[in-house]
């Protein structure tokens, strides 16, 4: 069985692995990609039940993979960093996925949307990749160069380590959380969906349109964790509209962003211990 062989090899090579419905991005088990696994007996069990489903990979903290929405975003990238050339690479039925290695003494780095345009941050720990030799759309996941362990990978780019640093707020810049934020009972979810409302109601004129393209894919990858689709829509588009965009703009782009986010669930970052 393809799926089941591929789904070992990569647990072989240190990627967590995980099931996902057939033709789907969307995780079969409950808790989805936190039961990403290498365990092999767990893997012939759901691969074994499942033998049509598609497969995802967990990337541990040392991977960064950039996600090229299509062939104009790849080659962007290959010709601003042709080191990308020797990258591990996924050609997906639309883009391109380069999985690059962490260098020693990084900053922390946070799986993100936008960096460049069409470009996204994945793996890291915290977002899975659909993997070979899934199928979506009728179209397969076809390894371009194949993946190989982290150490054998070619270091992530230092301007994309600029891009996906963790960025942290001083505490007395933020608006005053509006009362559906407020709403949220859930203390991390709540300070999500404030991070969500402050940056998008900052946002300066010229990057007031990506910003909201950004922060509502990010959100959409939060969607499964219980946040309501409706209220997250709500408060970026009030955001959005502080900021000065119009309604039919704001509208448009978080409904766009909140469901294209929604197809690539992530992981909440865990606490840090003061």
């Amino acid at each position: 069985m393809e799926v089941l062989k591929e789904a070992l090899r990569y647990a072989a090579l240190g990627y967590a692995v995980l099931p996902l419905k057939a033709g789907e991005k969307v995780p079969i088990t409950a808790k989805g990609l936190k039961e990403a696994t290498t365990d092999a007996g767990v893997l012939r069990g759901w691969f074994t039940r499942y033998p049509r489903a598609n497969l995802g990979v967990l990337p541990g903290p040392g991977v960064l993979v950039l996600d090229a929405d299509d062939d104009e975003a790849a080659r962007m990238l290959v010709g601003r960093f042709p080191e990308l050339k020797k990258a591990s690479i996924v050609r997906t039925p639309r883009g391109w996925h380069f999985y690059t290695r962490v260098p020693e003494g990084a900053p922390e780095l946070a799986a993100r949307t936008g960096i460049f345009p069409g470009v996204d941050v994945r793996g890291l720990g915290r977002a899975y990749l659909v993997a070979p030799p899934s199928v979506v759309g009728g179209r397969r996941y076809r390894a371009y160069r194949a993946i190989r362990k982290q150490e054998e990978l070619p270091p992530t780019p230092e301007e994309v380590l600029t891009r996906a640093r963790v960025e942290r707020e001083a505490p007395n810049r933020y608006l005053p959380a509006s009362p559906e934020v407020t709403s949220i009972h859930d203390a991390r979810l709540r300070g999500l969906l404030r991070w969500a409302e402050d940056t998008v109601a900052r946002a300066r004129p010229g990057t007031r349109h990506h910003t909201l393209l950004r922060v509502g894919r990010a959100m959409g990858g939060y969607l499964h964790l219980g946040l309501d689709e409706e209220l997250v829509h709500r408060v970026l588009v009030q955001a959005a509209l502080t900021a000065g965009l119009d309604r039919e703009e704001a509208d448009r782009t978080s409904r766009w962003a909140l469901r294209e986010g929604a197809k690539a669930p992530l992981v909440l970052p865990e606490r840090r211990s003061a």
